[in-house]
This record gives structure tokens, sequence and C-alpha cells, in this order.
């Protein structure tokens, strides 16, 4: 008798149970997913060549694919390169191709963010090649001294028109998902994040005398690393 009424009771429970759908995701229960990925932005932040630091503006196009916790994608960034302080100009734009592998470490579920929704706090490995040209500055909107300076900068950075740079990156994802399994696109979400970047120095070719107590000698050319931080908005789109 008493295995009976267990078998009885077990059958109500499903019965009257909902279904849970498979899509939607929670902490507990990561779903599984490999689909195609596009994703669309904006990037700004700060890029040194040659030991000079840039301000550097642009946007951002990368298409790739996701499989549970796990992103890979290829990135094309296009950039204008200006020159801090009060007479920003813009001296340069550069192109650069990328390779970026993302991993989800934490994801905050529906319990915090909605139904359909869940944030993901990620990091990210990557390896680019950067392609720059530079242009004259502009003598009639800097000071003499600045000209000249940027002049040189300019022959400079002309002895290295392309390099290569890796990167480490870290941010969060604001994920949706469809309100159905077939729809399209899938997921929709909205990613931010920062990436520190390193490039090889530039050696300095025109180096500048530099005058001190004991006199005058020229000084070593630039060979260290130089190094960026960039913060990136886009959205992506999951199908």
């Amino acid at each position: 008798m008493r295995p009976t009424l267990v078998a009885v009771v077990a059958i109500l429970c499903q019965a009257f149970t909902p279904p849970r759908p498979g899509w939607a995701d929670d902490s507990r229960s990561p779903p599984r997913i490999s689909s195609s990925a596009l994703r669309a932005g904006t990037i700004v932040g700060h890029s040194s060549f040659a030991g000079t630091e840039y301000l550097a503006l642009g946007g951002v196009l990368a298409l790739g694919w996701r499989q549970q916790r796990l992103s890979g994608e290829l990135e094309y960034d296009y950039l204008t390169l200006q020159s801090g302080g009060s007479s920003s100009v813009i001296l340069g734009e550069g192109h650069r191709i990328a390779a970026n592998a993302r991993l989800d470490v934490i994801r905050i579920g529906r319990r915090w963010v909605g139904a359909r929704s869940q944030i993901l706090l990620w990091t990210e490995l990557g390896a680019g090649q950067q392609w720059t040209t530079w242009r004259a500055p502009e003598i009639e909107r800097v000071r003499a001294e600045e000209a000249k300076v940027l002049t040189r900068r300019m022959d400079t950075l002309a002895t290295r028109p392309s390099r290569t740079d890796t990167s480490v990156g870290f941010g969060w994802l604001l994920d949706h998902h469809s309100s159905q399994a077939t729809g399209f696109p899938a997921r929709i979400g909205w990613l931010v994040g920062w990436r520190i970047t390193r490039s090889a120095g530039i050696a300095d070719v025109e180096p500048q005398a530099m005058c001190v107590t004991d006199g005058c000698r020229p000084p070593a050319g630039h060979r260290s690393a130089d190094r960026g931080l960039l913060i990136h908005s886009s959205m992506i789109v999951t199908w």
C-alpha cells in the first residue's frame, strides 16, 4: 500500500508542476549554447606610440561564436589618433584586426535581473595586428615648439606602419533572452569592457639632445613597451 501511495503522489506532483523552460537561465543551471554572435559599438581610450600617448576614438565590429561560458571572435577596430593637451588635433588613424577569447567567470541569474535576463562578468585574452597612418600636424593650430616635436614624432612613427599587440580585458555583459526559444535574435545584450594592450616599443630614429648640468648628450632611442587602455561599449546579438 505504501509504495502505491508514493507513486500516486509523484504522478500528481508531476502533473501539476509547470515545465521549466529550457532556454531560461539562472546562476544554478547555465544554458547549453552554441551559436553565432555579432558585436558592434564604440571604443575610446589612450594608446601610446614610441612612448607618446595619444587619445584614441573609433568603432569596433566583431563576429564570432558563443558556447556556454566561452566565446571567441574576430574583431576589427577603426581608431583616430589625436594629440593630447589643449591643442588636440588628429594626427593619424589606425586599423586593427584581432582574435579574442572571452570567458564568463560569474553569472548573475534571473533571481536578480529578471526572468529572461542575466549579467555576465567576463575576462578575455587577445592578440592583434595594427596598421597606422600618420599625417603632418596642422601647424597653424599649435605652437611652434609643439609643431616641431609633432613633426619629428611623425617621422619616427612612419618607420613602423604596423605592429602586433597582446591584450587582456574584463567587463560585464547584460544579456537578454528572446521570449521564444526559436526567436531571432535568440539573445541581445549590452557589453562594456576595459582592455589593456601591450606592444613592442618603437625606436626613436631622431633623438633630441638632452642638456644637463654636465653638458649635452643624445638620449638613447625609446625601446620600452607601448601600452594602452581602451574602453569599449557594444551591442551584441546572438542567433
